[in-house]
C-alpha cells in the first residue's frame, strides 16, 4: 500500500508542512483538503496544554467552592479539555458516528463554580464513554466534542454535547464512483444500484451514503498528535450552492449537491455514474471552500467530518409535488498540536 503526501499551507506562519497519511485504495488521486495547522511546539499550543492540564489537576484535587468562572469560560473548558484529552484529529476513517447528549450547569449570578464545571465535565465524559462503548468494533476513536448552549432554565444552562467517533473496519469503495453502476439517491423502500449490470445489488447503500464515505475515505489527515478546538456545525442544503456552470437541463446538476423537483422535466432518483461523480466533486467543493468564497467552510477552520444523507419531501405544500435531495451537516474546527497522544475512552 502506498502513502499519500499532501502539503498544508500555513498562511500565518508563512511555512509549508509536509504531512503523510496512511494508505487508502484509490481509482484515481483524491483531492486533499488544505488544513491550517500551527507549528508543533508553538506558544499557543503549549499555553492551551497548560490551561487544560491545570483544569484537570484542580478537578482531581477537589476544587474549592469559592472559585468560579463565566458561562463562556465553562463551555470553553468543557469542550477544550475533552478534545485535548480524548479527541484525535489524525485518524483515518470511512465512517463516522455522531451522538449527542445534554448536561445542565447550575448558574448563580451568571457564574458557575469550578466544582460544578468539573463535575459536569466528568458527567459529560462518562456519557461520551457510554456512547463510544456501544459502537461495534475495537478500533474506534473519538474525533471531536462540541458543546453548545441549548437553552436556559431558571437555575441553569442546558448544553448540547455532540460527539463524532470514527468507526473501525475499512470500506473499500475507492475515492470515485465507477463508470458502470447507477445509484439510487436514497429511499427507505428501494436503494442500492438502480441501473447497470449490477442492478439490485447493495440495497444497504445509496448515492448519499457513498458520497459521504468516499469523502471521508480519501480525506487527508495530519500525522502526529493533533486535536480540534472550537468545533462548529454547518448545515448543508443543496439549493444554497448553485452550479455556476449549469447547462440548463432541468433536474440535472443544477446545484453542486443533488436536488430534483417533480415540477420540472427529467425528474429522477436514479443517478448515473457521471452524476454521482459530479455530486461527489460538488459536495467536496462545498465543504472545503470558505464562506467568503461561496462555500460552507468557516474561513479560519478545517473540516473534521461530514454527514450527508438522502431525503425527500412528498406533496410539497402549495405545489403537491415531490422533492428529492441530499443534505446534511459539515463539522469544522481549529487544529492544534498536542504533546501527548489521545487517550482512549
Amino acid at each position: 500500500m502506498k502513502s499519500k503526501i499532501f502539503i498544508l499551507f500555513i498562511f500565518l506562519a508563512g511555512i509549508v508542512i509536509l504531512v503523510t497519511t496512511g494508505c487508502k485504495k484509490n481509482e484515481k488521486s483524491a483531492e486533499t483538503f488544505t488544513l491550517s495547522i500551527p507549528e508543533p511546539n508553538n506558544q499557543l499550543d503549549l499555553k492551551l496544554a497548560k490551561m487544560y492540564s491545570a483544569f484537570k489537576q484542580k478537578g482531581s484535587q477537589k476544587l474549592k467552592d469559592g472559585e468560579d468562572m463565566t458561562i463562556d469560560s465553562a463551555i470553553w473548558y468543557l469542550q477544550g479539555t475533552a478534545n485535548f484529552t480524548y479527541g484525535k484529529a489524525s485518524v483515518e476513517t470511512s465512517k463516522t458516528e455522531i451522538d449527542s447528549t445534554f448536561i445542565t450547569l447550575t448558574i448563580t449570578d451568571n457564574k458557575i463554580t469550578l466544582t460544578e464545571v468539573w463535575n459536569k465535565y466528568s458527567e459529560m465524559i462518562d456519557s461520551i464513554r457510554a456512547s463510544y462503548q456501544k459502537i461495534a468494533g475495537d478500533e474506534n476513536q473519538l474525533m471531536s466534542v462540541q458543546v453548545d448552549r441549548h437553552h436556559l432554565t431558571e437555575t441553569g444552562l442546558v448544553c448540547k454535547v455532540t460527539s463524532i467517533f470514527s468507526t473501525s473496519g475499512p470500506i473499500a469503495n475507492f475515492c470515485v464512483f465507477n463508470s458502470i453502476d447507477s445509484w439510487t439517491w436514497w429511499n427507505q423502500t428501494w436503494s442500492g444500484i438502480c441501473s447497470g449490470p449490477n442492478a439490485g445489488q447493495h440495497p444497504e447503500l445509496d448515492a448519499a451514503i457513498l458520497i459521504n464515505q468516499k469523502i471521508m475515505n480519501c480525506m487527508g489527515v495530519p500525522a502526529g498528535n493533533y486535536y480540534w478546538t472550537e468545533p462548529e456545525t454547518v448545515d448543508l442544503e443543496p439549493t444554497s450552492y448553485p452550479n455556476p456552470n449549469w447547462g440548463g437541463a432541468m433536474n440535472y446538476e443544477r446545484y453542486l449537491m443533488y436536488w430534483n423537483h417533480s415540477s420540472f422535466p427529467n425528474f429522477h432518483g436514479c443517478l448515473s455514474p457521471d452524476e454521482c461523480n459530479f455530486y461527489l466533486s460538488g459536495t467536496k467543493w462545498v465543504i472545503n471552500t470558505t464562506l467568503s468564497n461561496g462555500g460552507a467552510r468557516p474561513d479560519n477552520k478545517s473540516l473534521i467530518s461530514v454527514a450527508i444523507h438522502g431525503d425527500a419531501f412528498f406533496d410539497v405544500p402549495y405545489l403537491g409535488d415531490s422533492e428529492y435531495l441530499h443534505r446534511g451537516n459539515a463539522y469544522y474546527g481549529i487544529l492544534h498540536w498536542g504533546a501527548n497522544p489521545a487517550l482512549h475512552l
